[in-house]
């Protein structure tokens, strides 16, 4: 189904004129285009949060979505130009593990290497593909263009290095995978791993009750619960937890189970 939908992930930011420029790109090409912005506010070049970001969404548009995401910090290097075909979506963008999660989502269906110099805009620079190779490839499969023709099919796509969760008796040892606007953390411990056997989250020694929303404590008070994302998270009832412990990405959490419910 092509809903003529293109949606956009940067770390760009909006003071510079890139993430206007990519969209020109591709309504001079598809003018009957919806765009929309999921993030252009990315750390820089952090394409691990970038790969979070863009997992949490991807449920959530209609089928034949095509995600245009692009955090590359190795811009101009050897690394690949991809495109990806899902069983309802399509992936643009550098072949770096921006899309490891979210195709953990779904089945792989074909990822193709793009031929740069047959799709490439006018313009041809080392420094923004996201304007000369991702945004016209994007509006070519808004179209319904034959994704087939896009480049020569690969059978790898890079990974990112997560580590899995580990588990040891009553706990489950994570990591921060993202920190939002409102400074709560948001853990790597999904909800089949321990949504009806919790009872507290540890972050820094710190501890989380596990409750089901921020009202259930006090003001400025600590709590647990499992997000709208799927994942465990720690947040301060009107307040932030990130500031509270100096939290990091990529810092370790830990899941208390309650006592007689190890997973191992």
């Amino acid at each position: 189904m092509n809903e003529h939908i293109v949606a956009l992930l940067t770390d760009f930011g909006r003071r510079d004129s890139y993430v206007s420029i990519m969209k020109g790109v591709i309504l001079g090409i598809d003018n009957q285009v919806k765009l929309v912005d999921i993030s252009h506010e990315i750390a820089l070049g952090d394409v691990k949060d970038a790969a979070y970001v863009l997992s949490t969404c991807v449920d959530w548009f209609p089928e034949g979505t095509v995600f245009l995401a692009v955090v590359d910090p190795g811009v101009g290097s050897s690394r690949k130009a991809v495109a990806i075909r899902t069983e309802k979506y399509f992936y643009v963008g550098p072949d770096n593990g921006i899309f490891t999660l979210a195709l953990r989502r779904e089945k792989l269906i074909s990822a193709i290497e793009i031929d740069c110099s047959a799709w490439q805009s006018k313009a041809s620079s080392h420094t923004f593909h996201g304007r000369d190779i991702f945004a016209p490839v994007a509006a070519y499969l808004s179209q319904g263009r034959n994704f087939d023709s896009l480049g020569s099919k690969i059978s790898q796509l890079v990974q990112l290095d997560i580590k899995p969760n580990r588990v040891e008796g009553e706990l489950i040892y994570g990591s921060i995978l993202h920190i939002d606007t409102f400074g709560n953390i948001i853990t790597s411990i999904g909800e089949e791993e321990g949504r009806n056997l919790a009872s507290a989250l540890y972050v820094d020694k710190h501890v989380f009750p596990l409750g089901s929303t921020y009202s259930d404590v006090a003001c400025g008070q600590p709590i647990a619960y499992w997000g709208s994302s799927g994942y465990c998270e720690a947040a301060l009832n009107g307040g932030s937890a990130s500031e509270l412990l100096q939290a990091k990405i990529g810092d370790e959490v830990i899941l208390q189970l309650q006592s007689g419910a190890s997973k191992d």
